[in-house]
C-alpha cells in the first residue's frame, strides 16, 4: 500500500477501503515528496476519510487529494474540513459522487474558513441542496483561497447559485441537461471572474 518516495501515487480502483486507506495513511506520515494522491473508486468511507484528514494535519507536500466515487458522508466530510483547518499545501480535494449531503457541506465549509491553500473543491453528485449551497457560501467567503467550486449534479436552485455568486463574488455556470440525457450537466464557479456564461455541451 506505500507510496515511498514518489511523487504522484494512483492507487485509484483497487477497493482498498477504509483498512487500506488507513494503510496508505500511516506510510504517508513524515513524507514531504509526495505531491499528488488518487484513490478514487476504493470503497473508502468516513473512517479512512478522517485517517486521511489526520495526515492532513501534519507536515505534508500533497497538493491533490483524489477521493472522487467513493463511500464519504457527513463525518468523513467532517473529518475532511478539520483536515483543511490545519493544511498549508493542499491545492485541490476532489470528492465527486460520494453522499456528503447539506451536512457535510457545510463541515467542508467550517474547515475553508481557515484555509487559505485549496484552490479548488469538487463536490459533484453530492446530493447537496440549497442550504449546503447556503453553508459553503459562509465558508467561502471567509476563505479567500478558493478559485473554483464544482456541484454537478446537486440541487441547489437559482437561490443557492445567486447566493454564492453575489456572496464569494463568483463565476457561475450552468449547463442543463436535456431529457434526452445527450448532453453533459455542469455546474460549477469561479471566483472574480468577468465572463458569465450559460451554455449546453452536447
Amino acid at each position: 500500500m506505500a507510496c515511498g518516495l514518489l511523487h504522484h501515487c494512483h492507487k485509484q480502483d483497487n477497493r482498498i477501503g477504509d483498512e487500506g486507506a488507513a494503510r496508505i495513511a500511516d506510510s504517508l506520515r513524515g513524507n514531504l515528496a509526495l505531491k499528488e494522491l488518487h484513490l478514487q473508486e476504493n470503497c473508502i468511507g468516513d473512517e479512512g476519510a478522517r485517517q486521511l484528514a489526520d495526515l492532513m494535519c501534519e507536515p505534508t507536500a500533497l497538493e491533490v487529494l483524489q477521493l472522487g466515487w467513493n463511500k464519504i458522508g457527513e463525518k468523513g466530510a467532517g473529518g475532511l474540513g478539520g483536515g483543511l483547518m490545519g493544511n498549508a499545501a493542499l491545492k485541490k480535494l476532489d470528492l465527486e459522487r460520494n453522499n456528503i449531503g447539506n451536512e457535510g457541506a457545510g463541515r467542508i465549509a467550517a474547515g475553508l474558513r481557515s484555509n487559505t491553500a485549496l484552490e479548488v473543491l469538487n463536490l459533484n453528485l453530492n446530493g447537496i441542496g440549497t442550504e449546503g449551497a447556503w453553508r459553503l457560501s459562509e465558508g467561502m467567503h471567509e476563505s479567500m483561497g478558493l478559485e473554483e467550486l464544482y456541484l454537478t449534479g446537486t440541487k441547489i436552485g437559482a437561490a443557492g447559485m445567486v447566493r454564492l455568486r453575489s456572496r464569494c463574488g463568483l463565476l457561475v455556470v450552468s449547463r442543463a441537461q436535456p431529457r434526452s440525457g445527450s448532453c453533459i450537466c455542469r455546474t460549477w464557479f469561479r471566483r472574480n471572474s468577468s465572463i458569465y456564461s450559460n451554455e449546453m455541451v452536447c
